[in-house]
């Protein structure tokens, strides 16, 4: 599939006419939801897992991929519904990643923490994940734990500029000023790189490192 900005018009356009021809196929679907999504183009996306859903009742990837559209329009209550039926049956590490997210914009921040390590447990390259759960064990004052997961996550993602923001502030609490003062001159220089580049273009990029990791449903 096309992923690139650059040619994704032509990717979108060649699946267009695959659906248009083969209305009932999950493939087209499931493919062509992910690259509206790539695009920003939200309620397209959305349309097309829920269509490949209702082919397919039984499927994972459909479902998680609808519950992070969801996500991305602040709907917790039906991403977290979605996200509860794939781990009834199956052991996602990206569906307990996104269950750590819903979590985490409840509040409810050490079932979040359960979420995620089970995701950084099943899926340890899994940059993301390691991510927010560093982020959340800084909230806790768990400075040693967050760091060790921060770095981790720079390390998998080294353009994940929450990640080395929160790192800084992780560094300054014990004390590792120059460590402090690196990570947020990366910070600055990841902002720099991501307003040259464009939104849509960084979206891009990032979806398409998400679906390099081995098990993502992208």
């Amino acid at each position: 599939l096309a992923i690139d900005e650059d040619l994704a018009a032509a990717g979108l356009e060649a699946l267009d006419r695959g659906v248009a021809e083969l209305p009932q196929s999950y493939a087209l679907r499931v493919q062509r939801g992910y690259l509206r999504l790539s695009q920003g183009l939200h309620a397209e996306a959305e349309a097309d897992y829920r269509e490949a859903t209702a082919l397919k009742p039984d499927s994972e990837t459909p479902k998680i991929g609808l519950a992070f559209v969801l996500l991305q329009s602040q709907r917790q209550p039906e991403a977290a519904k979605l996200l509860e039926q794939v781990l009834a049956s199956s052991q996602s590490f990206f569906a307990h990643y996104l269950m750590g997210e819903v979590r985490t914009r409840e509040g409810l921040d050490d079932e979040a923490i359960r979420n995620l390590r089970k995701s950084v447990d099943l899926e340890p390259r899994f940059g993301p994940a390691r991510a927010n759960l560093g982020k959340l064990y800084l909230k806790k004052n768990e400075t040693p734990a967050a760091i060790r997961e921060l770095e981790a996550a720079v390390k998998l993602d080294p353009e994940d500029t929450t990640a080395y923001y929160q790192l800084s502030i992780a560094y300054r609490r014990t004390g590792e000023k120059e460590k402090a003062q690196k990570a947020l001159a990366q910070v600055k220089e990841l902002n720099k790189e991501q307003r040259e580049l464009g939104a849509t273009r960084f979206i891009t990029r990032k979806l398409r490192k998400l679906r390099s990791t081995g098990g993502s449903p992208f």
